[in-house]
């Protein structure tokens, strides 16, 4: 199923579908998820932020996106848009189509133009981003601002006392991993 949604915060019909796609599975900020893939190619080293790698990688690794592969299989139909949504009708999906990106949520693919025919290559399941109030800092870590291949968390055990942790950006995603394994939640990422 299909439905017609333009998460450009303008309103623009632009060539922005990897933003858009990422910013209405994870339900974060468009401009946040604009300035993280930029901010990321200097992890991959990409020159666009929308080079096949560089949102791949963010989606991986930062998002820890489960990634799901649907090869061709000689004899057998595709993987589709219209196939995906009858198959995933739960779950928010990015969805890594022929020569484009969209998303499916509970069965919905959500896009400016009706893409349900393109065919699937990954797609990556992942969990929206909680915005949370400041009653709810127990347990909480974001990412901040750090210089080039270090990552800075703030880790909050409450709404007044944060800790701070400077790393490698590849050491950070072990830590992250841990963290989420501990019962702490991603607030942003800035």
């Amino acid at each position: 199923m299909y439905q017609y949604y333009n998460a450009h915060p303008k309103g623009l019909l632009v060539g922005d579908c990897v933003k858009r796609a990422i910013t209405v599975a994870t339900q974060m900020d468009y401009m946040e998820v604009q300035h993280a893939l930029n901010r990321h190619k200097k992890v991959t080293g990409a020159k666009k932020f929308n080079s096949d790698y560089n949102p791949h990688s963010y989606v991986e690794t930062v998002l820890h996106g489960v990634k799901m592969s649907f090869p061709a299989k000689k004899g057998q139909v595709r993987m589709n848009g219209d196939r995906f949504c009858k198959a995933y009708p739960k779950g928010h999906y990015i969805l890594n189509m022929a020569g484009h990106w969209s998303c499916c949520v509970d069965g919905v693919i959500y896009d400016t133009w009706d893409c349900s025919e393109k065919c699937v290559y990954t797609a990556y399941q992942v969990t929206p981003v909680n915005k949370i109030d400041d009653s709810l800092y127990e347990k909480a870590f974001m990412l901040v601002g750090a210089p080039y291949n270090k990552v800075t968390l703030h880790i909050y055990e409450d709404k007044d006392t944060h800790r701070e942790v400077t790393l490698d950006a590849k050491e950070s995603l072990g830590y992250m991993k841990c963290l989420k394994d501990l019962g702490y939640i991603r607030r942003h990422n800035l």
